[in-house]
């Protein structure tokens, strides 16, 4: 955990424990096991989501504690992921 403390602190996302797009297939696979039995996905949804709009942002190669860059974006501080409309 300490590992992806420093990460977000230092804001270097390049070197990928578990890159972002992983999260996001991973995501996808859960909505579709609780769709699969009837149930809503709920916070596999908004994961999803979020995931989603970081990877068209940008930081789809990047590990997955890069997510905290699209906290900064939405607050409107400097931030790593590129500025796309359509994701927000």
């Amino acid at each position: 955990m300490i590992e992806y403390v420093e990460k977000i602190k230092n804001r270097t996302f390049d070197d990928a424990g578990f890159a972002l797009t992983g999260g996001l297939k991973d995501s996808l696979l859960f909505e579709k096991a609780f769709a699969d039995v009837g149930i809503r996905a709920g916070v596999a949804s908004l994961a999803k989501e979020s995931l989603m709009a970081a990877a068209m942002n940008g930081l789809g190669d990047k590990d997955w504690s890069a997510l905290t860059e699209m906290i900064r974006l939405s607050a409107g501080l400097d931030s790593q992921a590129e500025m796309k409309k359509s994701a927000l």
